[in-house]
């Protein structure tokens, strides 16, 4: 590893490479803190943005392979520029503008230049005291807050670089690439009430951009970005204390301008220093890791199938290296409970395996510190974020059980048993005889509406988080059993069955009455009721779950614990109706009442805006926040009926349950075992028109409704 003297503006380490001959390959290892951009002769080296990405810097470094062969056909130079990333740039809700990293200050770099010559003979490069640093425009870059770059400043002096000690053992990568998936241009140039120029994306995303910048040198070009609109004018204050700028000072030469080091959650820009601004000046960049599409579902209902496209933005928006809670605002963070409630809805999306593999090996090497508790987000950031929580740190037993189920590979629960095994571990040891987990802190059924305080503000759900947190404490001891029985660990498999049983009778006993009713009388207390089959009358606890539906006139009250399993159990329960109703209604709070106020990603709250445009609040409120998207896995399991019959859907389950209001379903899913596809059209009161199909050496058991 090299660094350098710290310095306003960012490094960047140089070296000169001359080739002896011919060459059959040259192949670029490299690794830098906080993210690099590497270029060869003035050329960018291959296309990831961010790299080496986001993970546990205390515990592993991920290194990335470049085929540089062409770039050093005749020798060259290599040059990388070093920007802060999240290594070194303040990162959480705690953190304010100014503040240093969590992990660590100051730039590294580690890199390898492996030359094969035709001859075969071989010669290696390597980062040591021959590199030589210069500096570049960028003064300075940071996940929250933006960039800075100053095309007015002289070119520095060459200096030299030191060795210095690692700060983790190199892996090979994990991460998939962070790449341009695609380009948005603005829909419209907008001249606000306040004198602003705004453009208009027509979707909230999130990237970087490419500005097309013609101005005077000392010229400064100001850029701000906001997911909304407030009073026709620009609007960020829901993105608490990130800035989200980019600010670059031009030399006076034209040139598209684009921020390196850091990414933004937007749909509204404002531009200042560009008075003649025009719209194709602007291009927006979007970035999220590499996960090919695997699931397209179109709908006969417009708005529905927007929704649906909402989804789709929200996880990609939110799956950029780690899956982040929300891209835009001072958090960006992997939160396990967001995770955990999406995981299965994001498979039914996106090829996700290698995703979330990577998260669980970070999830792993931080429990390895912790006692096998897992901390609320992953990377945790240090000892300001370890806490933990019921469905949150289940998330260590509930995505890879999911990964399981949806791909049919059990590498991927051979990984993760330690840690699945240390987590159940580490709740017995705070459960005791007393069932003290239930006394720790919890967030419970988050952002519910139930709460009996009523206030606007309000987080915590009204459902009893003991009930939860001993529901979720059980269902991981019988997800590792489960796991422990498949590979083969027979006494463990034992072992967290026995723990099971034991939990269900406690469960039955504390918590409901001798004749079946669940004393837990909130929809998500039923919901969960149902959905782990605890109640000893499940006719009585659904026919109560109907009744609390109706006291709220078909609407949900649900939060993170119960709304991605409410329209499940009722379907499973004979009220596909209801469910059907929940997905339609358009008043708040529902799905739909966001799309009529022009949502385009998934909000964080059921009222992330009010009904006359307005925000609701500035405290929390995201709108790109993924977890509530979770309905579209019940789209695909039963408005489209498709579920593995087996891990991996060589045999497949296909019960569609239609519904006229929704009038049609077409989707197509490519699973591990091939693609399936189902359509439905509602032709009239009498007639449904059903077509489907199977992947070649798979079966399916179909159900007509």
């Amino acid at each position: 590893w090299i660094t350098c003297q710290a310095h306003p503006r960012h490094p960047v380490f140089t070296k000169q490479i001359a080739v002896s001959g011919p060459l059959e390959s040259a192949r670029l290892y490299i690794s830098g803190l906080g993210v690099y951009e590497a270029r060869i002769n003035g050329q960018k080296v291959g296309d990831e943005y961010l790299a080496p990405y986001c993970n546990n810097y205390h515990q592993w470094i991920q290194y990335q392979t470049y085929d540089v062969t062409q770039a050093l056909s005749s020798g060259g130079t290599l040059c990388v520029t070093v920007g802060n990333g999240w290594y070194a740039s303040r990162m959480g809700y705690f953190s304010k503008p100014g503040d240093a990293g969590h992990y660590g200050t100051g730039a590294m770099l580690i890199a390898e230049i492996v030359l094969r010559y035709a001859d075969g003979t071989e010669e290696v490069v390597c980062t040591d005291e021959s590199w030589h640093v210069t500096r570049s425009c960028i003064t300075d870059s940071s996940i929250y807050d933006g960039e800075t770059r100053d095309d007015t400043l002289p070119q520095t002096e060459p200096e030299p670089v030191t060795i210095t000690q690692a700060v983790a053992p190199l892996v090979e990568r994990y991460s998939r690439s962070v790449r341009v998936q695609e380009t948005v241009a603005p829909i419209e140039l907008i001249h606000t009430p306040a004198g602003e120029l705004v453009l208009d994306l027509g979707q909230n995303l999130v990237g970087t951009f490419a500005l097309r910048v013609k101005a005077e040198a000392g010229s400064k070009i100001f850029v701000q970005v906001g997911e909304v609109m407030q009073n026709g004018c620009f609007y960020n204050e829901n993105l608490r204390t990130a800035k989200a700028e980019y600010t670059y000072i031009s030399d006076g030469v034209e040139k598209t301008v684009i921020p390196t080091f850091t990414f933004y959650g937007f749909r509204y820009v404002k531009i200042e220093g560009l008075p003649d601004l025009k719209m194709e000046d602007f291009t927006a960049l979007v970035l999220y890791s590499d996960l090919p599409q695997a699931g397209e579902m179109i709908t006969g209902h417009e708005k529905v199938n927007r929704l649906i496209r909402n989804v789709q933005w929200g996880q990609k928006g939110n799956f950029l290296d780690v899956p982040t809670d929300c891209p835009q605002r001072d958090e960006r963070l992997g939160w396990t409970g967001d995770a955990q409630v999406f995981s299965a809805t994001a498979c039914y999306l996106r090829q996700c395996y290698p995703f979330y593999r990577k998260y669980l090996h970070d999830m792993a090497t931080e429990q390895q510190v912790l006692g096998g508790m897992v901390p609320d987000i992953v990377p945790s950031l240090g000892k300001a974020y370890q806490g933990t929580a019921c469905v949150w740190g289940d998330a260590c037993t509930i995505i890879p059980w999911n990964l399981y189920q949806m791909y049919g590979d059990k590498t991927i629960l051979a990984e993760q048993f330690e840690s699945m095994a240390a987590w159940v571990d580490y709740i017995t040891s705070l459960d005791g005889e007393d069932h003290g987990w239930s006394r720790h802190f919890h967030y419970g059924d988050w952002l519910a509406l139930d709460h009996p305080d009523n206030r606007p503000d309000q987080c915590m759900g009204g459902t009893d988080v003991a009930y939860i947190s001993q529901i979720y404490y059980h269902n991981s001891a019988k997800i590792v059993a489960d796991t422990a029985a498949l590979l083969g660990k027979q006494a463990q498999a034992e072992k967290y069955a026995a723990l099971a049983d034991r939990l269900t009778q406690y469960l039955v006993q504390e918590f409901f009455a001798p004749n079946g009713r669940c004393c837990i009388d909130t929809q998500t207390g039923l919901v969960l009721a149902l959905r782990n089959d605890l109640s000893p009358n499940a006719e009585k606890c659904a026919q109560r779950l109907a009744e609390k539906l109706a006291q709220t006139h078909g609407k949900l009250q649900t939060g993170f614990v119960g709304t991605p399993f409410l329209c499940s159990v009722l379907t499973d329960y004979d009220m596909a109706h209801q469910a059907y109703q929940l997905l339609l209604n358009e008043d708040y709070p529902g799905w739909l009442y966001a799309v009529n106020l022009g949502a385009t990603t998934i909000w964080e709250r059921w009222n992330s805006m009010n009904p006359d445009g307005s925000v609701s609040s500035t405290g929390m409120n995201s709108f790109n926040h993924y977890a509530y998207g979770a309905i579209f896995q019940w789209l695909a399991e039963y408005a489209a009926g498709l579920k593995p019959a087996t891990p991996g859907f060589r045999r497949a389950t296909i019960a569609p349950v239609p519904h006229r209001h929704l009038g049609s379903m077409d989707y197509r899913y490519d699973s591990a075992a091939g693609q399936y596809r189902v359509r439905w059209e509602a032709v009239d009161d009498q007639t449904l028109r059903l077509w489907v199909q199977v992947p070649f050496g798979c079966e399916a058991e179909l159900k007509k409704p």
